[in-house]
């Protein structure tokens, strides 16, 4: 069946559908990543996003569901060059074309994307509409730009509407719920810690009155400008508890103490971003997935960058000389050997 991907700059790439059919739209970013597509798929991150994989192969590995990072499918599509029929794994449970159809993902094959990647690298990410049932070019760029304007608040989407508890550690942290990745969950229970998921429309009321010993800000997807809420309850905790912001909860942190949030052109996306820390001039490299950053000029002299991006210089962690606060911008569960050289979070638990 051929199927088109309309981006809001006119450009169109027509293709060969799998998965589920229809329509969807959705920010059109890519991922350098080799590996790793389910859990791409399924992280919270990727929530209102169509994802153009850049390694020209899928599914051949298969799905293996308990590495989702997620009940369900976050994103609205995905795109790739060529599409595994007949996935070789001893662990997989289906194909990903089934996985697709299971979860209502619209996947598109044969799309040239190394073209495609390299005008989004030129362009920047765009919106744009994957489609199994529309032909009609003109009417799906409209689409595409009418979205582009109505950027709006995902986070409240992917946060749990209530609170849950995980295991029955010796100390309690609270998870406020950006869109958080399961593997985070089950790190900390690894570490004998009770965890408490919360809404990201909490108050501070309602979270210190679990007495935690530390609140982990974590996720997710979109701009943390959308979500103020979660800003001012990160400002309402400062002081009162440890706080640690991963990914989307580096973004909320770095608003929180007076700092500036600005897109990134192209965004980081994939298992590639080398980091340097500061402190200890160590390079290591991380998994990420985010299309903003904090603007270092307009940090308060309180808050030290630790760690920035090598590739163009971005905040990548930092930490509040005054008060337990400490932040970075990648998700290491991705890769577990990332903790053993990221000390801040180490100094985090030591702190609970």
């Amino acid at each position: 069946m051929n199927s088109y991907l309309v981006l809001e700059d006119g450009t169109f790439y027509q293709g060969q559908a799998f998965g589920a059919r229809g329509t969807k739209t959705g920010e059109v970013v890519f991922n350098t990543s080799m590996t790793g597509y389910q859990e791409i798929l399924t992280d919270p991150a990727s929530y209102g996003q169509i994802v153009v994989f850049a390694y020209p192969l899928l599914g051949n590995y298969g799905i293996i569901l308990e590495d989702n990072d997620s009940v369900t499918a976050m994103a609205q599509g995905l795109v790739t060059r060529e599409l595994c029929a007949h996935p070789s794994n001893w662990r997989s449970m289906m194909s990903l074309e089934d996985f697709c159809k299971e979860k209502n993902l619209i996947g598109l094959s044969c799309i040239d994307t190394r073209a495609l990647v390299r005008h989004l690298v030129r362009k920047g990410s765009m919106y744009g509409v994957i489609t199994t049932e529309e032909s009609d070019i003109g009417k799906l760029i409209r689409m595409a730009r009418e979205t582009a304007a109505a950027e709006r608040d995902l986070v409240r989407d992917v946060s749990t509407k209530e609170a849950r508890v995980f295991g029955n550690g010796r100390r309690k942290v609270i998870v406020v719920d950006l869109g958080v990745r399961k593997s985070l969950i089950h790190y900390l229970l690894e570490h004998d810690l009770t965890v408490v998921l919360v809404s990201a429309l909490s108050t501070v009321e309602e979270i210190l009155s679990y007495h935690p010993a530390g609140v982990i800000f974590a996720g997710g997807p979109g701009s943390p400008q959308f979500a103020p809420y979660a800003v001012t309850l990160a400002q309402q905790l400062l002081g009162s508890v440890p706080l640690l912001g991963i990914a989307l909860g580096h973004l909320v942190l770095g608003l929180a103490w007076g700092g500036k949030v600005l897109k990134l052109k192209a965004g980081h996306c994939g298992g590639n971003q080398p980091v340097r820390d500061l402190e200890t001039n160590s390079i290591f490299v991380t998994s990420q997935n985010h299309h903003y950053f904090v603007d270092r000029d307009s940090l308060p002299e309180d808050v030290i960058v630790t760690q920035v991006n090598l590739h163009d210089g971005t905040v990548e962690g930092m930490k509040h000389s005054k008060l337990p606060a400490f932040a970075f911008q990648y998700y290491p569960l991705v890769n577990p050997d990332v903790f053993d050289v990221n000390r801040y979070f180490d100094e985090f638990l030591v702190m609970l």
